[in-house]
């Protein structure tokens, strides 16, 4: 991916971190968590991928690894 940027992100709490950076580290334990107040409408993710052909773009509802979060 040539660029990622998101419009906010959920600061820190203990040893879990919310960075946009999780969107694109394969690991289902991690996350990307809006930061706005409020459900997070208007929040909004841009990227721009390195090749001009993309064939497959996959986005997970949730925080998937923790069932009582999802």
């Amino acid at each position: 991916m040539k660029s990622l940027t998101v419009s906010s992100t959920l600061p820190a709490q203990g040893s879990y971190r919310y960075g946009k950076e999780s969107m694109r580290d394969n690991d289902l334990r991690t996350a990307w968590v809006e930061g706005a107040k409020g459900p997070g409408t208007g929040e909004t993710i841009t990227f721009e991928p390195r090749d001009a052909y993309v064939t497959e773009i996959a986005l997970l509802n949730g925080f998937v690894s923790n069932e009582a979060l999802y």
